[in-house]
């Protein structure tokens, strides 16, 4: 049986995405999931989307685009680790995971990929809060949006 060991540091705001020669990428440059600090499916989709440029092509007004979408992905995912990490107790965190893990296949999976839509971030938020969320807690804390 495998094991994975490790810390990864889930910020709850990144750094604005450099759009410039030499491309930063995974964490280093902001290209990675904010929430689960996986990377693999930003890389692969930035790899693919070079790949199918040539470098002159490259930073051009699609590059901006995918670029803002990353981060307007990103965002809703640092949102999630404020509302985390100083809205929960720590101690009643895992009820914020199985309300989620509970909800819909396409939701999570897209949750795991940053391509949430609309829906998802709706379904993500809305509902039965988990148990142990406190708007006290959030306020004092500076959760904003």
């Amino acid at each position: 049986m495998r094991e994975e060991s490790g810390v990864l540091l889930l910020p709850s705001r990144l750094a604005k995405l450099l759009l410039q020669t030499p491309l930063r990428a995974g964490y280093a440059g902001g290209w990675l999931h904010p929430t689960t600090g996986y990377s693999f499916p930003i890389a692969a989709r930035l790899a693919n989307f070079i790949a199918r440029r040539s470098p002159e092509a490259l930073f051009g007004s699609a590059f901006e685009r995918l670029a803002r979408e990353q981060a307007r992905q990103s965002a809703f995912a640092c949102l999630l680790n404020r509302l985390l990490f100083d809205a929960v107790v720590p101690e009643r965190r895992r009820s914020v995971f199985e309300r989620f893990y509970t909800g819909e296949a396409g939701t999570i999976s897209r949750f795991y990929a940053l391509t949430t839509t609309p829906l998802d971030r709706a379904r993500i938020l809305c509902g039965r809060p988990p148990a142990g969320i406190s708007l006290r807690r959030a306020l004092s804390r500076g959760v904003n949006a």
